[in-house]
């Protein structure tokens, strides 16, 4: 019953209006929801943003409708690295179901800024070891989205995650090439 959205707003979101669609698509399903359940939204590039509320909220039509206002001022812009979101939410509120929605590759680094000012990489685990990690009584359902022109574009982990987590993979075609 506590439902967790963590949506890719990356700058290749911007690409055949991908973050559009995923909004219209989150909004649909949030108010689909029944109002005994609840829900949490990310959306995540390099940074990632949490619903203010910072908890599960019921899924009641004035909450989706206020949390509707939030999701449509999300802008594509940065990398493409949902660690952080997955991290918070295991961490924090105790979902039964993540849908995990994006439509690249999840980014192998993050660029972090020393002391002495100067910006330098830094590798990160692949996603679905996070997964593994963060979920390893397998409690949580994982579901995965993939959308994009080709099912090359986006991550090939995704099919893995939702296959080790009871949930399922889906993918999209996008208009383009």
């Amino acid at each position: 019953i506590n439902f967790v959205f963590i949506i890719d707003k990356s700058g290749s979101m911007s690409t055949e209006g991908r973050l559009s669609a995923a909004k219209q698509a989150l909004t649909r399903t949030l108010e689909k929801l029944e109002p005994d359940k609840n829900f949490y939204i990310y959306f995540f590039s390099d940074k990632t943003s949490g619903m203010e509320e910072g908890r599960l909220i019921q899924a009641t039509p004035g909450n989706v409708a206020s949390t509707s206002r939030w999701v449509n001022s999300m802008t594509p812009g940065g990398l493409t690295n949902p660690r952080d979101a997955l991290v918070d939410a295991f961490g924090k509120l105790k979902p039964s179901t993540i849908w995990l929605l994006t439509d690249g590759r999840f980014t192998p680094f993050k660029r972090v800024k020393g002391d002495d000012g100067e910006t330098r990489r830094v590798d990160l685990p692949p996603v679905q070891e996070v997964v593994r990690n963060l979920n390893a009584t397998g409690s949580v359902r994982i579901n995965t989205i993939g959308f994009a022109a080709s099912e090359r574009q986006v991550d090939a982990s995704l099919k893995d995650i939702a296959e080790e987590n009871d949930g399922t993979y889906t993918f999209i075609k996008t208009s383009g090439n």
